[in-house]
């Protein structure tokens, strides 16, 4: 893929992200943003132990590649 096809790629999806998350308010319960993803939910009881953890979006699924580059 050519770097001018990719880069109109890119800007595409970063405007459909800006758009989404400027339009979409979290947690409200007629948004897809209301809770996490049902793999993040699932691990979360592994953790009820801990007083504070971190956790590193490394941008694999929705939204992978509109940061800046």
């Amino acid at each position: 893929m050519n770097n001018s096809v990719l880069a109109t790629i890119r800007e595409s999806e970063k405007q459909s992200h800006i758009a989404t998350y400027t339009n979409e308010k979290l947690y409200q319960s007629d948004s897809w943003l209301k809770k996490p993803i049902k793999t993040v939910r699932e691990i979360m009881p592994l953790f009820a132990d801990y007083v504070r953890i971190h956790a590193l979006d490394l941008g694999c699924g929705v939204g992978a590649g509109t940061c800046g580059e």
